[in-house]
């Protein structure tokens, strides 16, 4: 069982077909060898269009929601409807473009299920709001511990002083970060030539590795993890196949 992680930065550009154009032959096949991809600043233009390109995979989506799930038709069934966390921001007091979906499924050819989230949150402690992001977190692990198989992926903006604090909590409840070992998740050069020299200068001067983006699984197996550094985003596309099943 194959999922993918990645955040498109559709943010700052929307248009699919040239984010898809960008993407190497070895970055699509993956893509479309995976069994679960969890996108973020993936807006809903870029999820119709992805379909369109990918018709093999069936979408959990919502309207206006910019975080996104995409599963294998032929090996999976949902069950029940989706699960939809909203972020709010703390300044604005509205609904922030952050948010979270779960979703439940049953493998076709068996009685087995798996619960699957993709998460779009900013939880690093320079934002203000990053304790009741935390505790958001915290909060939809809480949720989701009960099931049996679970994954549970995206981008998380938790900066690795901050996994000292979320690792025990994860073992409390039976999770491990399936990619823990791959490092880095972003790449400070992409961050420069997409966000301005002054933000990616600031990522440069404090060091990486940030470890931004996350796999969290309980009751499975991993047995391989990769990355691709693309062209596509300053995060890289992050991959963990499991056994289990």
């Amino acid at each position: 069982m194959k999922l993918i992680t990645f955040n498109w930065q559709g943010a700052n550009n929307c248009d699919f077909s040239y984010k898809y154009s960008q993407l190497t032959e070895a970055e699509i096949q993956t893509i479309s060898g995976a069994d679960f991809l969890c996108f973020q600043e993936f807006p809903d233009s870029m999820q119709a269009a992805f379909v369109r390109q990918f018709p093999e995979f069936g979408p959990v989506i919502f309207d206006g929601l910019e975080t996104a799930m995409f599963y294998k038709r032929e090996l999976f069934e949902p069950l029940l409807n989706p699960t939809k966390v909203s972020f709010e921001d703390i300044t604005s007091r509205k609904t922030s473009r952050h948010s979270a979906i779960l979703q439940k499924f049953k493998i076709r050819q068996s009685s087995k299920c798996i619960l699957v989230g993709t998460i779009h949150l900013h939880a690093n402690v320079l934002r203000k709001d990053s304790k009741s992001r935390f505790l958001e977190l915290k909060r939809i692990l809480e949720l989701v511990k009960d099931n049996k198989n679970i994954l549970i992926a995206g981008d998380f903006n938790i900066l690795n002083a901050q996994d000292l604090l979320l690792e025990p909590f994860l073992k409390l409840l039976g999770f491990e970060n399936a990619i823990k070992s791959l490092g880095d998740t972003c790449n400070p050069l992409q961050t420069e030539r997409m966000m301005g020299k002054i933000v990616g200068g600031l990522l440069k001067l404090f060091r990486y590795p940030f470890a931004l983006d996350k796999i969290f699984y309980k009751n499975l197996e991993v047995f391989a993890v990769k990355k691709f550094k693309t062209r596509v985003s300053d995060h890289y596309m992050c991959v963990a196949d499991f056994n289990g099943f």
